[in-house]
């Protein structure tokens, strides 16, 4: 073992990691990788990150084997050791993974969620599936990487020597992808083989004449294949089978279901709605259980996928006879959560243990047994689940035992409910009375659940609480006018006999939706829902406090207020009022020592010191603010406020902490006069303080620096001073090294340095401390002269200083390795690690630093926000790329710019060994300039993801590309890319050089949706010329300088527009007279572009003569031009948007389009459903419901038939493209009739309704 010192980077190169795979494959070809360095070292797994087929080659190399595939995600279940290695990098070569690049042993920020996988391969063909090697599709190895075989014509005599090649003695073949993968990832894109002709006797398949093709097959055209040592058992049979695969011991009752076909066992998939109850019935009853339950899955297991689709009616003998779609066997699918059941002998069923009927203790009884359900992870989306599962709408979870502790098993814990599961059986949870060794183990944490219909109480219990109703969805029922009576309703559905409405602001703020003002129940309604209330008007939300409460009880209750004290001990605790019945809370808004003196008094204590109490725990604020004189002798005789809190304290309630003797006192022990560990004695006993939660603003001491960072030999921030109950920040005007001194040795520090005004970024405080002037002897910053007023630029002008116990006189900075990429750039100065502000940060600066860090080179990352704590080293950083280090590089050190102290952005840097960063479009043939963006980073493309994906980035993209802007395309318009997710949620202001430079949310991510591709960025790339919102049609835009300007409509005609459109690649143009894409176009570009004059001979209209003049556009309307590669004429085609009614849809130039509603009346319908074949129609208009610029082009505008031509073209004013005035949120529809006046004649009635529906709902033109 060797220890190479490079920079500041530390290199432990092992001769050797033992490995091994784990939870794969009986045959040990796949598995969970384990590590270890010798023999008496635990086995520990590897996480994910960065985890490519170049790693999984070299683990499967040393493992003794040729080739391997990589998986992530923890595919062969979670490990249970420690985690030894995080983003492993190798270059594929390696002889061993501990020659390999990683954080270093045991460093790393993963969950085993993440432990990485592998499949090794030793011949020089494969079957690619899920977990296993001996099926899936089938692909060969060549010198180019692993190829596709694809099904045209394979079969089973292909398919045996496949296996035969693989030492198997039996195979069979499959089409269509069977048992394989969706991804293709790891496979070489260029080409493929096909069409095999095996003879049966030969050793490879590659031996076996075939054809190549230059791509690679469609993803479900590919061939597959199953081998196996023993002759194939063709029965269908069911098991569940353990994580590993393996089946379960005899007698269990639930787990992952199994199934075998054609001699392999594999998955059933539990995603979406095929998999439920009777699906499980079927499955459980053929397994000889009386029934059963679909169950939630517990582990994500890697196995080749059989069923996809299931549609059981439950009465089938076999889960196999509910497998209708015969071709949907082994259908390969993106993913596949396994499928689980809970089967029974006699009967499973919910039930809630208490008084209440929609309130108690989750209790599950299974074949008999009655349990409960632990609360772990208890939530409001599992107690919804279970209510509705007993016929409510909603439900409240409650946990640690509220309705109190229950007997038997704890039958699940761990619940993750979506919402939308028919039962709690079919939510995610750790498994059928799995609970060993947690604190699910007692029933102190038994899961309580309040079920609701139409109304439900919150912040307290069945009984009281905010009154919600369902009105839609959950709101707050307002406060206005609510009394009694109203009260009294909501109890009486609640299942009580009695109720009282409690002051509004009882609980505390509490946000939401307020409906319903001046409730007015009479009293004997079933519901509130059934009362009248002011439809008028809002509700007075009141800052939140104002909405109705009640309390609701059985009996009478007593009315005397009573109080103690709940806390860990008899002399300390929140204090606790009984008022209706209920115990509630104090508002510690006014909360002081004297309120605290008097309650200890009451309660036969000598005195009291009061605090605010933030343990958790609900219920009604009983008393507001309380002003005691300190000589009470109870609570109750002072002067007490109404029953609200303010919002400000109302997440808290008012505590005492009692005493016998003396009232407690604070000292400080081992260290200073003003350091050392916080004591507190209290009746002649020494305590301490817990450090959980502790922070400079609970150490209140005469002088502080905050806003900092503190390490173990010194501490940075601004300088405060506390001076009359509250901190005053000093000013930095005239703050030296003199009060810089006095202030660092008055914190017990030794050596003191002043920083650059504002070194900690923008801060907001109001008044300062102003001319401090110390001679730099004083003892105390008491004892220096200063004055208090407005600082100056007080944001960034406050002093800011380091204090440290060694010198601080060395100003150098040093670069520190970051641990993993991308990463924000920390560099340490005077001890204490600060950041480089992102402003002029740019790809030669970052190719500097990370070659400074041994890297080949670097870009430079979105930067993001870093805490306000740390100080601002450097910024303007400007290198040439030369400097060998960043030392070198012309930079600004102070004073910071005002734009980095507000923005408070931070340099990242994505560092690399190998070919960094590339980018291009992919996803069209026919084009350079538009398709989905993809990245590559060291030779892997991949994709962006992000579903807010907007015209600033994609103009970064297009510039970066050569071009001149960009627009950003809807997703999935060219497809969905393959391979990872490089970047997420791009934010750019679009003056970035290249789109990592952009403000993202992540880099790999491994998003659902990102990993599916389903939010896939696309952009069309546009030069000086261009179309919007449309390639093909839209309003005319040239760059000018630094923005596009809008064309002129003015003169404007189809000689201009053919040449428009010749600029843009096409053979013809008609203009589109005149700004009918929406006005907003206006807003954004100006119609500066005049009096254009084109003769139609030139390649670009920027060849034609124009002039730039922003106010010569008289009738302010831009140009627009419809392109196409069709010659033109006449021609055009007609259709409707629905079968025989809707909008008008026109084909002319191959563009198809609609007809403006200016005009459109009966007579122009009437010819266009006889021009499609029917005998009558009449005409209305439908609304287009978008928003932003219209999206369809608008043909034809005023037809102007008089209803006897034969067909369109006949009418009096078809001029295509005139469209000037055109509505731009409505279209024209038509209905057609057939035998129309028969229809007429017999159901006038009829028609007539019709015509009113199509009036009121879309405008009908009369």
């Amino acid at each position: 073992m060797e220890c190479h010192l490079l920079k500041y980077e530390c290199f432990l190169l092992v001769d050797h990691y033992e490995v091994r795979l784990q939870g794969g494959d009986r045959n040990g070809t796949t598995g969970r990788v384990e590590v270890r360095r010798n023999a008496s070292e635990e086995w520990g797994s590897v996480c994910d990150d960065l985890w490519t087929e170049r790693e999984a080659q070299v683990v499967c190399r040393q493992l003794g084997y040729k080739w391997g595939t990589a998986h992530s995600n923890s595919p062969f279940g979670e490990g249970s050791g420690p985690i030894y290695l995080d983003n492993v990098q190798c270059t594929g070569h390696e002889t061993s993974l501990s020659h390999c690049q990683s954080n270093g042993w045991g460093v790393h920020n993963c969950k085993h969620y993440e432990d990485a996988g592998v499949s090794c391969y030793n011949h020089s063909v494969r079957l690619k599936s899920r977990g296993v090697t001996n099926v899936g599709t089938v692909e060969i190895r060549t010198t180019d990487g692993w190829v596709q075989v694809c099904d045209d014509e394979w079969s089973d005599v292909d398919a045996h020597v496949v296996c035969r090649e693989q030492n198997y003695s039996y195979g069979k073949s499959l089409r269509k992808s069977k048992l394989g993968k969706m991804s293709t990832s790891d496979s070489v894109s260029t080409m493929s083989f096909y069409r095999f002709n095996c003879e049966g006797t030969e050793t490879k398949l590659k031996d076996c004449s075939h054809q190549n093709r230059s791509q690679r097959c469609d993803t479900l055209a590919r061939a597959s294949a199953i081998c196996m040592k023993e002759p194939m058992n063709n029965s269908f049979a069911i098991r569940f089978v353990q994580p590993n695969g393996d089946p379960v011991p005899a007698g269990t009752t639930w787990g992952e279901i199994s199934v075998r076909r054609f001699g392999i066992w594999g998955q059933v998939c539990g995603s979406g709605t095929d998999w439920n109850d009777k699906s499980a019935k079927v499955a459980c009853k053929q397994m000889g259980f009386a029934g059963g339950r679909a169950y939630g899955t517990v582990n994500e297991t890697l196995r080749p996928i059989w069923i996809t689709k299931l549609n059981c009616s439950g009465n089938e003998v076999s889960l196999e006879e509910c497998v209708q779609d015969a071709d949907s066997w082994g259908h390969p699918v993106h993913s596949c959560r396994p499928a689980y059941a809970l089967c029974f002998k006699n009967d499973l069923k919910v039930s809630l243990a208490g008084n209440g009927s929609y309130f108690g203790r989750v209790q599950i009884t299974y074949d008999g047994v009655t349990g409960t359900v632990c609360d772990d992870a208890w939530s409001s989306s599992d107690a919804r689940v279970l209510c509705k599962s007993l016929g409510f709408n909603d439900g409240e979870p409650i946990q640690n035992s509220y309705y109190g502790p229950g007997t038997g098993p704890v039958m699940m814990n761990g619940l993750s409910c979506y919402g939308y599961e028919n039962s709690i059986f079919q939510c995610r949870n750790n498994g059928w009375m799995v609970y060993n060794n947690t604190k699910c183990s007692s029933h102190a944490h038994d899961a309580s659940v309040i079920c609701y219909k139409e109304v439900r109480l919150s912040r307290g219990d069945h009984s009281h609480g905010v009154v919600q109703i369902m009105d839609q969805y959950w709101s707050v029922l307002c406060g206005e006018g609510f009394d009694e009576k109203d009260a009294l309703v909501i109890c009486k559905r609640l299942g009580f006999q009695h109720g009282r409405s409690l002051p509004k602001g009882t609980f505390g703020t509490f946000y939401g939706r307020y409906s319903r003002p001046n409730v007015g129940c009479v009293g004997n309604e079933s519901s509130i829902l059934d009362c009248s209330y002011d439809k008028m008007r809002g509700c007075q939300r009141e800052n939140y406090l104002g909405y109705a409460a009640v309390s609701c009880y059985n009996g009478s209750i007593n009315s005397n207020l009573e109080l103690k004290l709940s806390g860990p001990t008899n002399q300390t605790g929140r204090v606790s009022i009984k008022k209706y019945g209920i115990w509630g809370r104090i508002c510690p808004s006014a909360w002081d020592d004297k309120d605290a003196d008097v309650v200890c008094r009451q309660l036969r204590y000598t005195g009291g010191v009061a605090y605010q109490d933030t343990s958790s725990g609900s219920g009604p604020y009983f008393l507001g603010e309380v002003n005691c004189h300190g000589n009470e002798s109870a609570l109750f005789n002072c002067t007490i406020g109404g029953e609200e809190c303010d919002s400000q304290y109302s997440s808290g309630t008012a505590g005492v902490l009692c005493y016998r003797n003396r009232k407690p006192k604070l000292q400080l022990v081992g260290g200073t006069k003003n350091s050392g560990r916080l004591e507190i004695i209290m009746d002649d006993e020494v305590g301490s303080i817990c450090d959980v939660g502790w922070s400079r603003y609970d150490a209140t001491v005469a002088f502080r620096i905050s806003s900092g960072q503190s390490e173990d030999n010194a501490t940075t921030g601004q300088v405060e001073m506390y001076r009359r109950g509250s901190w005053v920040t000093v000013c930095a005007d005239g703050f030296d090294d003199a009060d810089a001194r006095v202030v660092c040795r008055e914190l017990g520090f030794p050596y003191s340095k002043k920083l650059v005004p504002g070194a900690f970024g923008s801060k907001y405080y109001t008044n300062s401390i102003i001319n401090l002037n110390c001679s730099g002897n004083e003892e105390s910053i008491k004892d220096c002269s200063f004055s208090e007023g407005t600082c100056p630029r007080r944001s960034y002008n406050y002093a800011s200083i380091i204090c440290s116990k060694q010198s601080v006189d060395n100003s150098e900075v040093r670069l520190l390795p970051p641990n993993e990429f991308p990463e924000t750039l920390l560099v340490e100065k005077y001890g204490i690690n600060g950041t480089i502000c992102a402003e002029d940060w740019n790809e030669k600066s970052a190719t500097v630093a990370c070659k400074q860090l041994a890297y080949d080179g670097g870009v430079p990352f979105g930067p993001r926000y870093y805490s306000s704590r740390t100080p601002i080293w450097m910024s303007s950083v400007n290198c040439t790329g030369s400097e060998r280090s960043i030392n070198q590089c012309q930079r600004r050190e102070m004073p910071i710019s005002e734009t980095c102290l507000s923005s408070r952005l931070a340099a990242r840097v994505f560092c690399y060994r190998g070919q960094g960063f590339d980018l291009r479009l992919n996803g069209t043939d026919r084009n350079d300039y538009s398709g989905r963006v993809e990245i590559s980073y060291n030779g892997v493309w991949g994709t962006i993801c992000d579903s807010y994906w907007s015209n600033n980035d994609a103009r970064v993209v297009c510039r970066q590309l050569g071009f001149v802007d960009g627009v950003a395309e809807p997703r999935g318009k060219y497809g969905k890319g393959m391979g990872p997710s490089w970047l997420y949620y791009v934010r750019c202001d679009g003056n970035e050089k290249a789109i990592w430079e952009c403000s993202n949310s992540g880099w790999n991510v491994t998003h659902t949706s990102c990993r599916a591709h389903d939010y896939d960025a696309s952009v069309y790339c546009t030069g000086k010329v261009r179309l919007e919102p449309n390639i093909t049609f839209g309003a005319v835009e040239i760059w000018q300088d630094s923005e596009y300007a809008l064309v002129c409509a003015d003169e404007f005609d189809d000689v201009d527009a053919q040449v428009v459109c010749h600029s843009l690649g096409f053979q013809n143009g008609i203009s589109i007279c005149c700004s009918v894409f929406d006005d907003s176009i206006k807003l954004k570009y100006p119609i500066s572009i005049t009096n254009v004059q084109c003769t139609g001979q030139e390649s670009s209209i920027l060849q034609c003569n124009y002039r730039t003049n922003i106010d010569a556009c008289q009738s302010r309307k831009y140009a627009s031009v419809a392109c196409s590669n069709s010659e033109s004429s006449g021609a055009y085609e007609l259709r409707l948007s629905e079968e025989y009614k809707g909008v008008v849809e026109v084909r002319h130039l191959n563009i198809w389009g609609t007809i403006c509603p200016n005009g459109f009346d009966n007579k122009d319908a009437k010819v266009i459903c006889r021009e499609l074949g029917y005998q009558d129609g009449f005409s209305y208009y439908e609304h287009e419901f978008t928003s932003g610029d219209r999206q369809s082009l608008p043909w034809l505008s005023n037809l102007n038939c008089t209803g006897a031509e034969g067909y369109l073209a006949r009418c009096g004013n078809i001029r295509w493209g005139d469209v000037r005035n055109c509505s731009s949120d409505t279209k024209a529809a038509v209905y057609c009739l057939d035998n129309a006046s028969e229809y007429m004649l017999a159901d006038k009635e009829a028609l007539k309704k019709l015509e009113d529906l199509l009036r009121r709902r879309m405008l009908l033109n009369n």
